[in-house]
């Protein structure tokens, strides 16, 4: 937790606890600064961000200041710190801000582009890009299944690899 940066805390809950808690905080930088961060409650799970924060990659930082290789997206953070933990490279390993998105619209009824994505647009254009392949490490429930077909989808299916 001290390599991520994380802190422990409290924070109030509005969406599901409704109640302060204790709480990990992980802070989201991006060119250096932060620019949101994540409480995450504890023993019971809830989530909230910082009103007002911007939407990044978790570890985007430390990602783009590496060599290109191989880097492991997983769905967030106490995942990305397993990894960690488990002996992964902290500078390998990605978490999404939060979890998938709706499809737009096609204007004929049926799922089109992925929506709410922007901050991936956002990574490739600061030079996500650049590395070798993208691993997904994520849950395979349906919210997983599709988030994982939504990632390899923006950052290119020829460079995207999963686990299940």
């Amino acid at each position: 937790m001290a390599q991520l940066g994380a802190a422990s805390g409290t924070a109030y809950f509005p969406r599901r606890l409704e109640r302060r808690s204790e709480a990990i905080f992980f802070p989201y930088h991006l060119g250096g600064k932060r620019v949101n961060w994540k409480a995450c409650a504890f023993p019971e799970k809830d989530f909230i961000g910082e009103k007002g924060g911007k939407l990044c990659f978790y570890n985007l930082d430390r990602v783009l200041a590496a060599q290109p290789g191989d880097v492991y997206l997983v769905e967030g953070e106490w995942d990305l710190a397993a990894m960690v933990e488990a002996g992964f490279p902290l500078d390998r390993i990605l978490s999404v801000p939060n979890g998938g998105r709706e499809k737009k619209d096609d204007g004929e009824g049926k799922p089109g582009e992925p929506a709410g994505y922007d901050y991936v647009e956002q990574a490739l254009h600061r030079g996500l890009g650049r590395h070798r392949r993208f691993i997904w490490c994520g849950d395979m429930d349906d919210t997983g299944l599709s988030l994982r077909q939504d990632m390899a989808h923006l950052l290119g299916a020829a460079k995207f690899w999963f686990v299940e």
